[in-house]
């Protein structure tokens, strides 16, 4: 019988320094870092027998509204990638 079994590999977010306030997180994903991290994290399932289904991307978001000045805003990222897999 197969089994299902996923696996979430998390984006790792750009960092912007400022000499105010140190080094924090952007947004930003390092997409080359994360198009690595997949393949070898896929390469390491197949190399376990694991068959892959399907990579899905994990998107995550944040809106805000400024009444002063009467706008909005919103945005998203992808935050991860989710891997969908079989095995025996």
């Amino acid at each position: 019988m197969k089994e299902i079994k996923t696996f979430f590999i998390d984006s790792n977010k750009q960092v912007k320094k400022s000499l105010i306030s140190g080094a924090k997180p952007t947004d930003k994903v390092d997409g080359e870092e994360l198009a690595k991290k997949v393949e070898d994290t896929c390469n390491e399932l197949i190399s376990k027998g694991y068959n892959i289904i399907d990579v899905i991307p994990i998107t995550s978001g944040s809106s805000g509204y400024s009444s002063a000045k009467r706008y909005g805003y919103g945005y998203s990222y992808t935050s991860g990638m989710m891997i969908v897999t079989s095995i025996d």
